[in-house]
């Protein structure tokens, strides 16, 4: 794999984790300079500090949510056109009683912004969904047709330069 692949990889898989850290970042700075804050008037003193004490909260609640993101997010499996000038990422999230989601993204090599060529949701694991790549421009997603009602979509046009190719196959 080429280290520009390496590295969007990397970006993609953080963005969300650098927005917490933004968010922890400006709430912290907030937090602290309103409980540090001295002014000559005692009653705008006190608004400070109880206002930087109400901001301790929804610092708290960052910082559990980067936790909790830090800990269920799985990375996805990334694939490498044989040309090496498109990916795709099969990504799979387990949820709570069964509320699974599988996606299939496909981006440019340099590219930040993937394009979701199938998604599901519902009950699946990694062994669902195939995915590999024919050629340089085409990309064959095979995967199982849910026959309950729950949302599942295969986009069969051109994405990002390559045509996906779907293929369904009924469960047995």
């Amino acid at each position: 794999m080429s280290r520009a692949v390496r590295i969007t990889e990397f970006v993609v898989f953080c963005i969300p984790f650098i927005k917490i850290l933004v968010i922890l970042g400006i709430l912290g700075a907030a937090t602290i300079y309103l409980l540090r804050a001295r002014s000559m008037r005692r009653w705008l003193t006190v608004c400070m500090r109880v206002g930087g004490g109400i901001l301790v909260l929804p610092l708290l609640v960052c910082m559990l949510l980067l936790v909790v993101m830090a800990a269920c997010t799985s990375r996805p499996r990334v694939l490498v056109s044989p040309d090496s000038k498109h990916i795709a990422e099969y990504s799979y999230e387990a949820g709570f009683l069964g509320r699974d989601s599988t996606y299939v993204s496909v981006r440019r090599e340099w590219s930040l912004l993937p394009v979701h060529a199938y998604w599901y949701s519902g009950p699946s694991d990694w062994s669902g969904t195939e995915v590999r790549w024919l050629d340089n421009e085409h990309l064959l997603i095979h995967y199982q047709k849910d026959d309950r009602g729950r949302p599942q979509h295969c986009s069969e046009n051109k994405i990002a330069g390559v045509f996906v190719q779907c293929v369904a196959e009924s469960r047995r």
